[in-house]
């Protein structure tokens, strides 16, 4: 397994980790602030809504750290490509966390109603942007010149 494929792997299985460590801090906060039904939170403290972004990183988790692990075990099919690996995850990512952001400041005041899948879903799909630029950005200097600057 080539050093890239290791960290990739690694990086993978982070995600996962996040992914499970982010789902316990959920619950705590539903705990916490008595929720009787925790995937459905009244929409009433930053707490509920710290608890359904954070309940979203899941399948971002579970899409991406599986992908990555499977990924490094194939590296032989990557190994070829010298350059590349930096750009499109580095646009996911900073996509991701505009998305996440943006969602996030266009919250309006507490509206005391349960949370909707719509309300959700934007804040999935930006922790799969961020994450994949985690996991997938190639790190460390391109073997060779290929003629491109190097982001560092």
């Amino acid at each position: 397994m080539s050093s890239n494929s290791h960290s990739i792997a690694v990086r993978g299985w982070i995600a996962i980790v996040a992914t499970f460590v982010s789902i316990a801090f959920s619950m705590a906060l539903d705990a916490r602030e008595g929720f009787s039904e925790p995937y459905r939170p009244p929409d009433r403290t930053l707490a509920a809504r710290i608890s359904l972004v954070s309940s979203w990183m899941l399948p971002a988790g579970l899409l991406l750290g599986p992908a990555a692990l499977v990924r490094a075990k194939k590296g032989a099919l990557f190994e070829g490509r010298k350059k590349g690996g930096r750009l499109l995850p580095l646009c996911c990512g900073i996509c991701g966390l505009a998305l996440f952001v943006t969602q996030w400041m266009r919250w309006g005041p507490y509206t005391g109603e349960d949370f909707t899948m719509s309300q959700g879903w934007p804040f999935g799909a930006a922790w799969i942007l961020m994450w994949w630029c985690f996991v997938f950005v190639r790190i460390g200097p391109d073997s060779g010149d290929s003629g491109y600057p190097k982001l560092r």
